[in-house]
């Protein structure tokens, strides 16, 4: 195989490996994966960097974050970050817009494999993930709003929901579930 590969690399280019490997990987599958999916996979992959980027300049712009989890101290951190947090909310919002097509492109070669399970697998707990998520930024954003107002058992009840959704359970199992079903596939390399 690597003969091949040096070979086509040297005779047909770079487009030449490229298709070999690929007529490599989709014999493997089981199917025949074309350059039109091949660039799909490729323009879609990319939202997740995107993704990843956006959870990146979220979590810098709201460190440190509060020291202590008592009302007065969480109203006074969200009301003196109050720009802060609201845009990096704004952000992993832009960034869970990037993740929906890249949930998509992982789906869809699952499905044409044969592997309606994994596919699943991989549909729910990156559904899960994105709910989540959207359900924190929602309980994040009120917090900051209604730190201004003093009601310490709204700040309290907003950053227990916030700082307690199981998102890290959510992400691990679509990490896992994407993971073991891409290198079953051999669209990952092993």
């Amino acid at each position: 195989m690597l003969v091949d590969m040096r070979e086509l690399a040297l005779n047909g280019g770079a487009d030449g490996a490229a298709a070999h490997h690929d007529t490599l990987m989709a014999r493997r599958a089981g199917e025949i994966f074309d350059a039109g999916h091949h660039r799909e996979l490729r323009w879609v992959g990319s939202a997740g960097p995107a993704f990843a980027a956006c959870n990146l300049a979220h979590v810098l712009l709201q460190r440190p974050g509060p020291a202590d989890g008592a009302a007065a101290i969480v109203a006074a951190y969200f009301a003196e970050h109050h720009t802060g947090v609201l845009i990096s909310e704004v952000i992993i919002g832009i960034g869970l817009i990037a993740l929906v097509p890249f949930l998509s492109g992982l789906v869809k070669p699952l499905r044409r494999l044969g592997i309606r399970g994994g596919a699943t697998a991989v549909l729910v707990s990156g559904t899960v993930f994105v709910a989540l998520r959207l359900v924190s930024t929602a309980a994040e954003t009120a917090l900051v709003q209604v730190s201004d107002t003093g009601e310490r058992a709204a700040v309290s009840t907003l950053f227990e929901l916030q700082a307690t959704i199981p998102i890290v359970f959510a992400v691990s199992a679509f990490t896992a579930a994407s993971a073991l079903m891409f290198m079953r596939t051999g669209l990952l390399p092993r």
